[in-house]
């Protein structure tokens, strides 16, 4: 039901619209426990929402895209995918199913005008995301160790990558 009715959502935006020029695919659900604890409703629920939904989100995008205009699909992965955290297992394979999946789109649709870029932010404070549900109290001195710039993100350091990402500034990168 979920992935017929967000197809059926982009089919409605593309009618009211247009044909579509982007997708961002940023969903998740996030669960840290230890890799014997997670269990297969867990895994399923993660996997559905975090690998999944960037399949049936890019089929979408294909099906409705505006194919006079170059498309753009800007996938979310996470620097789990590529250092790791205890207590991350699902997530971090997940994430770094992302940042494989997003090289391979981008070799398949970049000869049919398509860019596929991954992002992998770090820990962004937001209202959605609290820095103190993210960080335990007692890790939080590690903090600018983890970070290569040393401070936590702010949601506009998110747009900004995504703003040149989108824009024709960025026209050349792919993958």
């Amino acid at each position: 039901k979920t992935v017929a009715k967000a197809a059926n959502e982009q089919s409605n935006v593309a009618a009211d619209a247009g044909p579509l020029r982007a997708i961002i695919n940023n969903a998740s659900v996030l669960v840290y426990e230890p890799i014997e604890a997670v269990t297969e409703e867990t895994l399923d629920l993660m996997l559905s929402a975090g690998l999944k939904s960037v399949f049936w989100g890019v089929q979408a995008f294909l099906a409705h895209r505006d194919e006079s205009q170059t498309g753009n699909i800007l996938n979310y992965s996470s620097p789990v995918a590529y250092r790791g955290r205890p207590n991350t297992g699902a997530y971090t394979t997940i994430k770094a199913g992302i940042a494989g999946l997003t090289k391979v789109l981008a070799g398949e649709l970049g000869p049919r005008g398509v860019r596929v870029n991954a992002i992998a932010p770090d820990v962004t404070d937001s209202l959605q995301v609290p820095y103190e549900r993210m960080v335990p109290e007692d890790q939080r001195h590690l903090w600018p160790r983890w970070v290569p710039v040393g401070r936590m993100g702010v949601p506009e350091d998110q747009a900004r990558i995504v703003l040149f990402l989108a824009s024709d500034q960025s026209a050349f990168l792919t993958g």
